[in-house]
């Protein structure tokens, strides 16, 4: 699928969400090679998620709407400090909260792999690709939300690594090598949206109703 584009957890959670924005800044966080990210930062009823590509400039900002998600979308704009490309998915929190997935397809990771920590290795998912990321990937299920993005490296396999928002685990953060065919590596970030951070995040969308 290839986008058109538009120019342009956890209880602990609730002590997150009396900020404005809060950034997941290290906390064990592993460096990327090539990529300042992912971060995260929640302001008022958005969720945004976002990573500088370096060495890869880009000219004008260009922004795609995500498919299946009613007010989400992903967004490419120059970053002048690296030039490079900043990468940000801006997610609606209602698409979490009242999304129903599961007639999606199922896949695993690019390269016919499994996603590490979930059981039978896939989730319910679309394919899509961006200008200078082609085959992005998007997961969900009923308390997951999940992202893969191209990015070369040569990391052995995959490997996965806790990922921490202001010091607490809520995902996990996997560094994706290429496949038997030198394909398909980049970078897969899964993170826990359960029953508790929902709740959460409804009532924020109540209080931010426009």
């Amino acid at each position: 699928m290839n986008l058109k584009p538009r120019i342009c957890g956890f209880l602990f959670l609730l002590s997150i969400f009396t900020f404005t924005g809060c950034v997941g800044e290290g906390g064990g966080n592993p460096s990327i090679p090539g990529l300042n990210g992912p971060k995260i930062t929640i302001n008022e009823d958005r969720v945004r998620i976002h990573m500088v590509f370096f060495g890869l400039p880009l000219d004008v900002g260009i922004r795609y709407p995500l498919p299946e998600m009613k007010d989400s979308f992903v967004e490419l704009s120059p970053d002048f400090e690296s030039s490079g490309t900043l990468m940000a998915i801006d997610l609606w929190m209602g698409d979490i909260t009242d999304g129903n997935y599961e007639y999606l397809p199922s896949y695993g990771l690019p390269g016919n792999r499994p996603i590490p920590n979930v059981p039978g290795g896939r989730l319910p998912a679309y394919k899509f690709t961006i200008k200078n990321f082609q085959g992005m990937v998007i997961y969900f299920n009923d308390n997951q939300w999940g992202m893969f993005v191209p990015h070369p490296n040569e990391y052995p396999g995959v490997m996965p690594f806790p990922y921490f928002l202001n010091g607490k685990i809520i995902g996990t953060l996997a560094m994706v090598g290429p496949d038997q065919n030198r394909q398909n590596a980049g970078i897969f970030m899964l993170l826990n949206m359960d029953a508790q951070t929902k709740k959460i995040f409804k009532k924020r969308l109540k209080k931010y109703a426009y």
